[in-house]
């Protein structure tokens, strides 16, 4: 009688999706700082039973385990594995794209690792907008918090490596401001360099910078983002701040797009 031999049940690729997402719940560093969780070393009974409460039981296709550093000595206490809200996915196309092997990059892990970003990052909504210094990556992503800055709701933010900086310079705007188009920053980088960036919602293609003594200046925008470095007249505006003092959008045949009224 020939007996057949059972093989037991082998699947990698659950068995790691379960880990990254118990590793996505109950990542926290004993300082409430900068941290990564070896989730190999994650029981594996603890790893199905946290994926079984976050998920209600429904499986999953596996996408791969991503579990960069983010955020340095007073950086964020934690990660959120909740979605982006839907007001701010319907405005910012990029967000509503899925996360690619780009997003993901060393660049991208790179900007993270250091970045001083708010709490409750989503490392679902990271993306890659384009190259930053010192072979970083300029970098927009979504919070629960918004860090420092005074935001209404949970912001949209941009982590821009610069020249002469150790750390990347961040900012994060709310829905108000993405709406009435202030949401960009002015930044000077360590060699005196201005530069300014912002984001836009779906729908604008071009952003004209207006300056109080130099010409306009046209710059195009993808995923969302648009950036300007400005030379000496344009950045000498008597304010103090921005050498932008309003900004036109366009979108791809031309025409002026309206902006939502600012509060306040």
């Amino acid at each position: 009688m020939s007996v057949k031999k059972i093989e037991p049940p082998v699947l990698p690729e659950l068995e790691q999706m379960l880990i990254a997402t118990a590793a996505r719940n109950v990542r926290r560093s004993p300082g409430g700082r900068r941290f990564r969780i070896p989730t190999g070393r994650i029981p594996r009974l603890v790893a199905v039973a946290a994926t079984c409460l976050a998920i209600g039981g429904t499986a999953v296709a596996a996408t791969g385990v991503w579990n960069p550093i983010v955020g340095h000595t007073g950086g964020p206490e934690t990660l959120s594995g909740t979605p982006v809200p839907t007001a701010m996915t319907e405005l910012l196309g990029v967000l509503r794209r899925e996360q690619t092997p780009r997003d993901r990059s060393p660049e991208v892990e790179a900007t993270l690792d250091g970045a001083d970003v708010p709490g409750g990052v989503r490392l679902e909504s990271v993306r890659y907008l384009g190259p930053g210094a010192d072979g970083k990556a300029t970098v927009l992503f979504s919070g629960v918090e918004a860090g420092p800055f005074d935001r209404e709701g949970e912001p949209a933010c941009v982590a821009r490596p610069l020249p002469g900086e150790s750390r990347p310079i961040f900012v994060c705007f709310d829905l108000g401001e993405l709406r009435s188009g202030r949401a960009y920053v002015s930044s000077v980088d360590g060699g005196g360099e201005n530069l300014v960036d912002g984001i836009v919602p779906d729908g604008v293609a071009t952003v004209t910078a207006i300056f109080s003594g130099a010409p306009p200046v046209e710059v195009p925008v993808h995923d969302n983002y648009w950036e300007l470095t400005l030379d000496r007249p344009e950045a000498a505006n008597p304010d103090g701040e921005s050498g932008v003092i309003r900004t036109v959008w366009r979108d791809a045949e031309g025409n002026v797009i309206p902006r939502a009224e600012p509060h306040g």
